[in-house]
């Protein structure tokens, strides 16, 4: 953003003009990055809005019925361990007491890559499909789906109301950002 601002001053442009966005709720939003790993999940809820603030951060034990990380089971534990520990974050617009209001909640879920086992990207898949689950359910049976996949940002999954501005987006990533949120834990 300062070397956007700044392009005009040191390339030679005349005049400065300040870089605002067209729509400021692009650029608010509650991103919860969340990590199922085999044997412990870690999460980090972040606001972003022209800073970005912490705003909790924790883990927990992982707890699968199913040995299979494929399984409907470790879909619905995965969902119902990430509703009891951060329900709030994931949920709701409003916040609460704990977190600030924003139209958009953006989950990112860590794709793992270089924890041993070999059906790890299961279990990355079932994080993934209990986050859908979750967004579904929050924006309601008329919200609008989109979906695609991009080789820069990863798969995209957004779950818009028809009615209010409020999404819920999916992100999977195996990007440097994830991998310091991890770094924050043992």
């Amino acid at each position: 953003m300062l070397l956007h601002a700044l392009h005009d001053i040191l390339c030679g442009g005349l005049n400065y003009r300040q870089s605002v966005p067209s729509n400021v709720s692009l650029h608010c939003n509650r991103t919860v990055v969340v990590a199922v790993c085999p044997d412990y999940t870690y999460w980090v809820v972040v606001h972003c809005t022209w800073n970005i603030t912490v705003e909790d951060v924790g883990g927990y034990q992982t707890v699968l019925s199913s040995q299979y990380y494929n399984s409907k089971q470790t879909v619905t534990d995965i969902k119902q361990s990430l509703l009891n520990n951060v329900h709030m974050a994931l949920t709701d617009m409003n916040g609460g007491e704990l977190y600030q209001p924003v139209d958009v909640i953006k989950m990112v879920v860590k794709q793992l890559k270089g924890i041993k086992g070999e059906h790890v990207h299961s279990l990355t898949v079932a994080a993934i499909t209990a986050l859908q689950r979750i967004c579904h359910e929050c924006a309601g049976t008329n919200s609008t789906l989109s979906e695609r996949k991009d080789k820069i940002i990863g798969s995209v999954y957004i779950r818009a109301g028809v009615v209010t501005s409020q999404k819920f987006q999916l992100i999977s990533s195996a990007g440097k950002l994830t991998n310091a949120t991890l770094s924050c834990f043992n």
